[in-house]
């Protein structure tokens, strides 16, 4: 299918008649065509041509029923033709498709699986088991499986560097708070170092657990 700008360079060139000609047509060209024509004929000053004729608008069905990898594809196509990324996302809003709860979703259902992963692999579990079980009981393919090592170490990372900023913010604070001895300065500086040291502990743990898989895949291919 061919973009509104592909319509709008050839129409553009074209005289009078053949744009009245094409303006006949209205009703059988595709939406994009449609929207060329438009401007086109808006620029001449030629918009009678069309003024009695209602626009020709998609369909719009409902997509509530596809997968992430589905709306992903869609998305990517749609991008791939030059659509305005704000413009897909309410037009799949309107259509069924919330991405913020879609990216939850999935933001929950990979930690879901990370997190059956260091259980299996803590409870002495082989690789071929892991892979085995993961799959079972998160219907993952083995594409996806291969990959669960390697984005627990990427996060893993991200949650070290985020702990550790944390504790670099929380640390002072405390010296600070310790240091004007009022009970309610200590309630800030606390938390942040909790959230430093959970983020911390949270992402080393992921980082061992990848890189003993790993290193696992590598022995035992």
């Amino acid at each position: 299918m061919h973009s509104r700008d592909f319509f709008y360079g050839n129409y553009k060139n074209h005289p009078e008649s053949t744009l009245k000609r094409i303006a006949g047509e209205y009703s059988k060209l595709t939406p994009e065509a449609q929207e060329a024509l438009r401007d086109v004929l808006k620029e001449r000053g030629l918009e009678e041509m069309i003024s009695h004729i209602t626009p020709k608008t998609e369909s719009k069905g409902d997509l509530s029923h596809l997968s992430a990898d589905d709306v992903r594809i869609l998305i990517n196509q749609r991008l791939e033709k030059g659509e305005n990324p704000e413009k897909i996302k309410i037009d799949l809003k309107e259509r069924g498709v919330n991405l913020y709860n879609m990216s939850l979703y999935e933001s929950r259902s990979e930690e879901n699986i990370e997190r059956r992963f260091m259980e299996l692999q803590s409870q002495g579990k082989s690789k071929v088991e892991i892979e085995h079980i993961l799959k079972e009981e998160f219907n993952l393919d083995k594409m996806h499986s291969a990959k669960i090592p390697e984005r627990m170490r990427a996060t893993g990372a991200g949650l070290i560097v985020a702990g550790g900023v944390c504790l670099l913010i929380g640390l002072p604070m405390t010296a600070v708070a310790l240091q004007a001895k009022v009970r309610a300065d200590f309630k800030l500086p606390v938390l942040v170092l909790v959230a430093g040291i959970i983020l911390l502990s949270w992402g080393i743990r992921k980082r061992t657990s990848a890189a003993k898989f790993i290193s696992e895949t590598e022995n035992n291919p």
